[in-house]
């Protein structure tokens, strides 16, 4: 099935093959459709494959799911 917009959200639907995951500034990934261009601001963190297999590398590379400014000014925090 192709992607599609949806009727009632407006959101894309997320079907497909090929998929990649992207990485913002914040340290955050999110699954994306290989033949789409990254949004400004996200950076493709992995080659194209199947959404199992970018499911995975997003699940075992984004441990932590504070925005990496939070974590930062958390540790500073604990510095103080």
């Amino acid at each position: 099935m192709p992607d599609r917009d949806d009727d009632q959200t407006g959101a894309s639907s997320m079907d497909g093959d090929s998929f990649v995951a992207l990485k913002n500034s914040e340290g955050q990934y999110s699954l994306w459709p290989s033949g789409r261009p990254a949004p400004d601001g996200w950076q493709v963190a992995n080659a194209p494959g199947s959404k199992a297999d970018c499911v995975a590398f997003i699940e075992a590379h984004w441990t932590d799911m504070r925005p990496e400014s939070l974590r930062g000014q958390m540790e500073a925090d604990l510095k103080r």
